[in-house]
């Protein structure tokens, strides 16, 4: 979605028009973002207090599924062809406009239903460092391994049945992943009490925890500059590679193949020099890495464009790797001083 979204809405990819403007469609995913940002808390507050049979979190996955694949397919749909309007209290608004905010606004809500829980899951069923890096690891392998197939596949897949048959099929896909988890017997691991903490008491307990707001800064800062190459990569290879949109898959699979090989290494160096040098010695490889992307479409070094391309994008790889272990490893840990806080208050 975040890849191909931004490129099915603003190009003519199809023969047609653009369905709407790329300022438009910044906007809505910005007020997207903000809906899904008022709802984390929101849902963290209920899973953690939610009483059930089967649990605190597995309940939600189990109802956030079905609709957020039923929303992520519905956004490759939009009714208008063109910019049809329709009117709303007197105002001229373009039908894909309206849809798209409506869409995105359901999109990241169910997302938070499904991905918020999920997480929580996490220092519930891994108790020590080692066991934690270790889950850590494993959930990245298999995280990477489908963002791989996706991306990579995705490219393939329009080139022979177009955006919405490819959308059709990972959706489809996607659903029978979705609901893996459930099968985890939570009760089995998780005490799974409810928290008694109000959600005002239970957010300023959680920023007064000092790793956390470090972390959270950090780690918003770090996603804010990656979803920008991701959602401009169609772009550099159709724009300035002058490539087909169906071979940003190879560059892809090139980012993705060097994370896999430097999972070892970063599940070693997490263990024995911590958490915390694994990620500075990572964001600072992004450093020396990122502006490279600014000579996309150029021969540097003695390559050609293409050549130049998938180097790149291959070192990006090496500290990509550990920004899909190393956050969920920490976050249990920095979960560990919240419950301890919070402990203490009641």
């Amino acid at each position: 979605m975040i890849t191909w979204l931004l490129y099915y809405y603003v190009t003519a990819h199809d023969g047609r028009g653009p369905l709407m403007h790329a300022a438009a469609f910044g906007s809505i995913m910005v007020f997207g973002r903000v809906v899904d940002a008022v709802a984390d808390p929101l849902i963290a507050f209920w899973s953690d207090n939610f009483r059930g049979r089967l649990g605190r979190r597995i309940p939600f996955l189990l109802a956030g599924g079905i609709f957020y694949i039923l929303v992520f397919i519905a956004l490759f749909n939009p009714p208008a062809a063109g910019d049809a309007r329709i009117c709303i209290l007197f105002w001229q608004i373009p039908t894909n406009v309206l849809y798209l905010v409506l869409m995105l606004a359901a999109y990241f809500f169910l997302f938070t239903v499904y991905v918020c829980p999920y997480l929580a899951l996490m220092p519930e069923l891994a108790r020590t460092k080692n066991d934690r890096v270790d889950l850590a690891t494993l959930r990245a392998v298999f995280s990477l391994v489908g963002v791989a197939v996706a991306l990579v596949g995705s490219g393939m897949l329009i080139g022979v049945w177009g955006f919405r048959g490819m959308v059709w099929i990972f959706g489809l896909s996607g659903l029978v992943l979705l609901y893996l988890p459930t099968l985890i017997r939570e009760r089995d691991y998780a005490a799974a009490e409810p928290a008694g903490l109000g959600l005002m008491k239970a957010v300023r307990t959680t920023f007064k925890n000092r790793a956390f707001r470090f972390f959270i800064v950090g780690n918003i800062t770090f996603w804010f500059g990656f979803n920008i190459i991701t959602l401009s990569l169609p772009f550099y290879v159709t724009v300035l590679l002058g490539l087909e949109q169906e071979q940003t898959s190879m560059f892809f699979a090139a980012t993705f193949s060097v994370a896999v090989l430097a999972f070892p290494l970063v599940n070693f160096l997490a263990k024995r020099i911590g958490l915390k040098a694994v990620t500075v010695i990572s964001l600072f490889l992004f450093t020396l890495i990122l502006p490279w992307f600014f000579m996309l479409g150029e021969p540097v070094l003695g390559l050609t464009p293409l050549n130049f391309a998938f180097l790149v994008m291959g070192l990006a790889g090496l500290p990509l790797s550990s920004l899909f272990i190393v956050p969920d490893a920490m976050i249990s840990a920095i979960t560990d001083l919240v419950t301890h806080q919070i402990s203490f208050v009641l």
